[in-house]
């Protein structure tokens, strides 16, 4: 129902859905399929709260910062990616680009680990961020660019659904 809502730009009833279904989570066995769905909540919730609330909520860092340690407990590395694109969203939106530098760098090393193209795409949406507002023009404008490469409209469109934005569309503004 939460994906639905999500599909019809229905936001608030969303966040309603996800949050009711993490509570219907709690009444389950604990377990690796519990802690998996757990996830993919928290992921979807995340990015909720990042439309309606945005990117610097607390309520959307601290989602996201539950969905980091649950992936961690599981080492569920594929997942985490998406999970520390939206710390690094969130981070860097409050002004805090040190620590947003920091996550951009592993969300780097876990794209690359996993060596999957719509991962790295967003790996390096969120290093070239980092760069322009470390102000770093020439290495920002090196990841927008690899962003670029990498996009393709016709297959990276529904990338908006996962990040609440067009990552590939974003790098043409620089």
């Amino acid at each position: 129902a939460g994906q639905q809502a999500v599909r019809r730009s229905a936001m608030a009833e969303a966040i309603l859905q996800f949050t009711t279904a993490l509570d219907f989570l709690k009444t389950l066995p604990e377990g690796r399929e519990r802690t998996q769905r757990e996830i993919e909540l928290q992921i979807s919730l995340g990015m909720g709260l990042i439309v309606t609330k945005g990117f610097a909520s607390p309520e959307s860092k601290r989602t996201f910062g539950r969905a980091r340690e649950l992936c961690e407990e599981i080492g569920e590395s594929r997942r985490l990616c998406s999970i520390l694109w939206g710390l690094c969203e969130s981070t860097v939106q409050r002004g805090e680009i040190q620590a947003a530098s920091e996550l951009a760098k592993q969300l780097m090393l876990q794209a690359r680990q996993v060596n999957d193209l719509l991962l790295l795409l967003a790996a390096h949406q969120a290093e070239g961020e980092v760069c322009f507002w470390r102000g770093e023009f020439v290495a920002a404008l090196a990841h927008f660019e690899r962003c670029l490469v990498l996009y393709d409209p016709s297959q990276h469109s529904a990338l908006v659904a996962l990040y609440a934005q067009d990552i590939g569309a974003l790098s043409y503004f620089v």
